[in-house]
């Protein structure tokens, strides 16, 4: 087992994500895809990004700031891909973005593998 040299961050999301991702289902679904989401349902599951490590937490906010709108574009391409990027909401403020998802911090990433890390192809464009 060996740390990284990262911090991840996990991005819980709020209530308005929940009722912006309802309603978009149900006017742009088809019947049988359209769902009424619950909170405990969209975050059964988180992203977590990886970012440098940085030892002060109050550096770490500052630097989230410059981060919320690509984190903002991969939570909601999460359900609606770029393709459907017209669904999603016009404004994806910083301030939108705190009222539509919380970030925790874990300042210690450690690597229990033995097996290098690898970056998969997918990538998000930042």
């Amino acid at each position: 087992m060996r740390a990284i040299n990262r911090q991840a961050i996990l991005v819980k999301k709020k209530q308005p994500f929940v009722d912006w991702l309802t309603f978009t289902s149900k006017t742009h679904d088809p019947p049988e895809h359209q769902t009424e989401f619950t909170l405990a349902y969209v975050n059964s599951e988180h992203n977590i990004y990886l970012i440098e490590d940085i030892e002060v937490l109050d550096i770490a906010y500052e630097y989230i700031e410059t981060l919320k709108p690509s984190l903002f574009e991969a939570e909601l391409s999460g359900w609606y891909n770029a393709n459907a990027s017209h669904l999603w909401p016009q404004d994806r403020s910083n301030d939108v973005f705190d009222q539509w998802f919380e970030i925790e911090f874990h300042s210690m990433v450690i690597d229990i593998e033995k097996y290098r890390l690898k970056k998969d192809k997918h990538q998000f464009g930042w």
